[in-house]
């Protein structure tokens, strides 16, 4: 709540200077001020504090192969296979991650499901795709964004390469996919299914047996999105990525389809995790100043991670002052807790959320039938509108109004 108060859209926002009560007193502070920045680091530090004293670590188990001990093709590489298994690994009924979570079981129709790929026995949703916006998000394996990555920064991300021998763990050697899915940092392989990359589930039919170019190996989909691809829209109305990629985080590799529907793995979903916290005070730190203890704290992320400490990647690219350690803590905590129901709310809060909501989401062209005309930027049919400043805020319900007559509604509505 504290990080929040002295966040952009709390914290001196002159859009709500006439934002008043029924007897005319502000209802949002109209003056910025730097001690609110300061209570939220505290805040952050003690909570850290007493969640390192109760045992609370980063989750680094770079072994885990699932409740029965099972391999089942899991991601090959370790710290791929950590972030894979990060919200996934409750055995003992604990994950030493999370200090929140949501208890509550996964609907049939929830996110495993739907993200998972079309297999030989054509089960699988296969329909959550990332945005071409959040797959830039995602840093190169030199730990920078990619446009601004010396090594990278001048590649056509579309070009149309082949997958080589550096890349096999990920997606099948000598298939073609686009220069944008390689040399990448492994939370982009463990979170994103891309073309000619693999998607980590089981076949369980008892007649199930590898199938050459779907299937290759039990336990692991390659994945084909041109339009007649396994993965691909065909005739399809639904069930069909609509940019070109499928998300694998939250979804178990251990996940069963067979022709009688998926049998899938049902686990807490993280709500608050320690990674949060220490994203959270690097960013209050940044505000206050205090640059390298963020980059202490944002370290332990990124170290985790499997990327270069920002000092070492950001060497002889950019310094480190204070406006740029914010735009990199901001990042991290987009990749970091993608998919986790932050975004949504950071986005708000730092009032930067027109520049992405507001825009037409774009995937890759899922209407080719060839790799060239596949490798094309196309706009996502999907309609998202962001209205500034109204979307800020939500509104306050009608009844809520009605049983109180001195409440105003927020700005907007």
């Amino acid at each position: 709540m504290l990080l929040y108060a002295a966040s952009p859209l709390f914290n001196g926002n002159s859009v709500y200077t006439d934002f008043k009560d029924k007897e005319g007193v502000a209802l949002m502070p109209a003056s910025y001020d730097a001690q609110k920045w300061v209570k939220a680091r505290d805040a952050l530090a003690e909570a850290i504090k007493l969640a390192e004293d109760n045992g609370h670590i980063l989750y680094k188990n770079d072994a885990y192969r699932g409740e029965d001990g099972s391999a089942n093709n899991f991601p090959e590489k370790g710290i791929v296979r950590r972030m894979r298994t990060l919200t996934l690994d409750w055995k003992g009924s604990a994950n030493p991650e999370v200090l929140f979570a949501d208890t509550r079981g996964e609907g049939y129709y929830d996110i495993q499901l739907k993200c998972t790929p079309k297999t030989s026995v054509e089960q699988g949703a296969n329909g959550v795709s990332l945005t071409w916006t959040m797959l830039n998000r995602f840093y190169t394996k030199n730990g920078l964004p990619w446009d601004e990555d010396p090594e990278f920064k001048s590649e056509n991300k579309l070009a149309v390469v082949s997958i080589n021998a550096e890349h096999a763990a990920y997606g099948k050697e000598g298939e073609k996919t686009i220069a944008f899915n390689l040399n990448r940092e492994p939370r982009f392989y463990a979170w994103v299914g891309f073309q000619g990359g693999y998607f980590e589930v089981l076949n369980g039919d008892d007649n199930a047996y590898p199938i050459p170019g779907y299937m290759p190996e039990r336990g692991r989909v390659l994945l084909n999105f041109l339009k007649e691809g396994n993965q691909g829209r065909k005739n399809r109305t639904n069930n069909y990525s609509p940019g070109g990629y499928l998300n694998k985080k939250g979804t178990d590799p251990n996940m069963i389809m067979k022709k009688s529907g998926p049998s899938r793995t049902v686990y807490p979903w993280p709500v608050i995790r320690l990674a949060d916290l220490y994203l959270g005070y690097a960013e209050a730190c940044v505000e206050t100043g205090e640059l390298d203890i963020a980059k202490t704290y944002l370290n332990k992320v990124r170290t985790r991670a499997g990327i270069p400490t920002v000092e070492k990647s950001w060497e002889g690219v950019a310094t480190l002052d204070k406006e740029r350690m914010r735009r990199i803590v901001r990042q991290e905590r987009q990749i970091e807790l993608y998919l986790e129901n932050q975004n949504f709310w950071d986005m708000r809060r730092w009032m930067i959320a027109e520049e992405t909501f507001s825009k037409k989401a774009q995937g890759l062209n899922i209407e080719g039938n060839t790799i060239d005309d596949f490798a094309q930027l196309k706009e996502i049919s999907f309609e998202r509108k962001f209205e500034s400043p109204k979307n800020y805020l939500l509104p306050i319900p009608s009844n809520d109004i009605n049983r109180n007559p001195k409440l105003v509604n927020n700005p907007g509505y």
